[in-house]
């Protein structure tokens, strides 16, 4: 079966499926409750082994994504978890084997290994967290018991790795074009491309992920399919978040490819127009120096105010609380960094690159601008600022967008197409 016959069954069943899956852990009402059963009564139980390098109580995303799919899967499916952890929480409705990080690297990938053969005798697919920690045991149980192996790309461990040893200093893109690093990282790359092309299938976060992987992975497109990342819920604040107008936040890393610089000289250039404005940076990364050193020599100290590292609350209630949210890079791959503005009902403006447009419908849901373009970044901030009206017609369709593409009920739904699919291989 082809990735785009996959896609045509996740068009088709998004719509019913909504009503089944709530973005909570289940559903509110026994409406709901029944309309779910009833679908679920449709579907083959599934054996799906979790292979995950991260879990609660760590933070990282792919921990917390590991944990709450498998609440999600349980309700219906036999879900086993398995996970390098040396303390855990508690998983609800599946079990859940973890392996200890405290011992030797070469150890734990044994141990880990077993693990996985023993919990798989009557598995019918194992989705694997990553390409190499989880992927490489999960391919050689794959190949040795003959089930589906699935691969979530959540990140590229090599450039990750290399980026957080100060290996490099190049994005994604540029890495994995000519890569650099030590031995270790070189060779993380290489078994990160093997799992990569002969696991069953891979899913990525966006069709430019798609692309690269494709290019320098050499994997077939046709064995890739885009499954979006999903949008956290809303932080349960105790405290109401009130607009603040002429306030304009950015959450990222300070990189030099998030071209924040370019938003603080927008916000030099929005200061005659609103004396008042307000600039919320939050993040952290190797810019920051040279970040306060430009908004210094501009004279922006009492308009621009950095915040270093957020919690996920704070996160929600700055994004809440300001007029626009900005995102501004020259080169990104996913888009994730728009679906918590998309969520608070905050408007967005975004460069024109293609992990962007991807999300962004210009106009309905975002205002797109051209990166490194200063001016027409600025002008596209004071008609958020001045006409309500558009204001509100951008965060009506970023909901649209979110209910259609980026809930847990679409993720969900294109992941069992994708299960159902390769099980018919």
């Amino acid at each position: 079966m082809q990735m785009d016959e996959i896609r045509g069954m996740g068009k088709v069943m998004r719509k019913a499926y909504s009503y089944m899956v709530t973005e909570s852990q289940g559903p509110h009402n026994e409406e709901v409750r029944h309309l779910r059963k009833s679908y679920y009564d449709k579907l083959a139980i599934m054996n799906i082994v979790l292979a995950t390098p991260l879990y609660p109580p760590e933070t990282e995303p792919l921990a917390s994504y590991a944990k709450e799919l498998s609440l999600r899967l349980a309700d219906h499916h036999e879900v086993t978890i398995v996970a390098y952890a040396s303390t855990s929480e508690w998983a609800p409705g599946a079990k859940l084997i973890t392996v200890s990080k405290r011992r030797r690297l070469v150890v734990r990938l044994i141990k880990y290994t077993r693990m996985l053969w023993s919990v798989t005798k009557d598995a019918d697919i194992i989705y694997a967290q990553n390409a190499v920690a989880s992927g490489l045991p999960s391919l050689i149980i794959s190949t040795l018991r003959n089930i589906p192996l699935v691969i979530n790309f959540e990140e590229d461990e090599a450039w990750k790795s290399a980026t957080q040893l100060r290996q490099t200093k190049k994005y994604l893109g540029d890495f994995l074009s000519s890569p650099e690093g030590s031995l270790r990282v070189k060779l993380v790359l290489f078994l990160q491309g093997f799992v990569l092309r002969h696991a069953t299938t891979v899913l990525v976060q966006s069709k430019e992920l798609l692309r690269l992987v494709s290019k320098y992975y050499r994997v077939p497109e046709q064995k890739i399919a885009v499954n979006y990342h999903i949008v956290d819920m809303p932080e349960q604040l105790p405290f109401a978040s009130s607009i603040v107008s002429e306030q304009i936040v950015t959450i990222c890393k300070l990189t030099k490819e998030n071209n924040v610089g370019g938003i603080i000289r927008a916000a030099l250039q929005l200061k005659e127009k609103f004396p008042e404005i307000k600039l919320l940076i939050a993040g952290y990364g190797p810019e920051e120096a040279a970040l306060k050193s430009l908004t210094k020599e501009l004279g922006l100290e009492k308009n621009v105010f950095f915040l270093g590292r957020v919690s996920h609350a704070e996160a929600w209630h700055i994004t809440k609380s300001s007029a626009v949210y900005v995102h501004n890079p020259n080169e990104e791959f996913t888009p994730n960094n728009l679906f918590r503005p998309f969520v608070a009902g905050t408007p967005v403006v975004a460069t024109r690159i293609p992990a962007m447009t991807e999300v962004v419908k210009e106009h309905i849901s975002g205002l797109l601008v051209e990166a490194q373009n200063t001016d027409e970044l600025s002008r596209a901030i004071t008609r958020i600022f001045t006409d309500s009206t558009v204001a509100t017609q951008l965060t009506r369709g970023a909901r649209v967008e979110v209910d259609e593409k980026f809930s847990w009920a679409a993720h969900i739904n294109m992941l069992m197409s994708v299960f159902e699919l390769v099980l018919k291989k």
